[in-house]
């Protein structure tokens, strides 16, 4: 199964972010739904097997003392850069909070994706803003023809 490591956005927020979306041509992106934003920390594989679940919520417990995490800053961002950007991001600020959960890998950045480039890379305005979003304790979800199911750990 398809998984990752994530934090699912209230509605709320999807709605806060929603507003922050930049008036770009329909034809240029193609726009994630707002009830798809969220917050990959780890993704975990195309084919994650049942008998490796455990091992991954036992990262997910560790994770959850963090939370909730809030970020006070977004700005608009792309990959793989802002002006040739296939992927249409809203990089978070979170003070370096999220970043410390994963010391290890560097390049690391926060980010709720907002659409995909349809034909060719298009280049992202440079825009920023101060915004309160809160990012919820992280579960195990699972990713099936694009909808999200979190996953209950056994123990639970």
């Amino acid at each position: 199964m398809r998984c990752f490591i994530g934090s699912i956005l209230s509605e709320d927020d999807q709605r806060t972010i929603e507003k922050l979306k930049p008036d770009l041509n329909d034809q240029l992106v193609r726009w994630v739904k707002p009830s798809k934003y969220h917050l990959t920390l780890e993704f975990l594989g195309d084919d994650v097997k049942n008998e490796d679940l455990a091992q991954h919520w036992c990262t997910v417990e560790a994770w959850r003392s963090s939370f909730p995490i809030t970020c006070t800053k977004v700005s608009y961002g792309g990959f793989p850069n802002r002006h040739r950007a296939r992927v249409f991001v809203l990089f978070l600020d979170t003070e370096g909070r999220l970043e410390a959960l994963r010391p290890e890998q560097r390049s690391f950045l926060p980010h709720i994706t907002l659409g995909y480039a349809r034909r060719k890379p298009i280049d992202i305005p440079d825009w920023s803003t101060m915004v309160r979003i809160t990012i919820p304790a992280p579960s195990l979800i699972e990713s099936r023809q694009g909808q999200y199911k979190k996953l209950e750990s056994a123990a639970r």
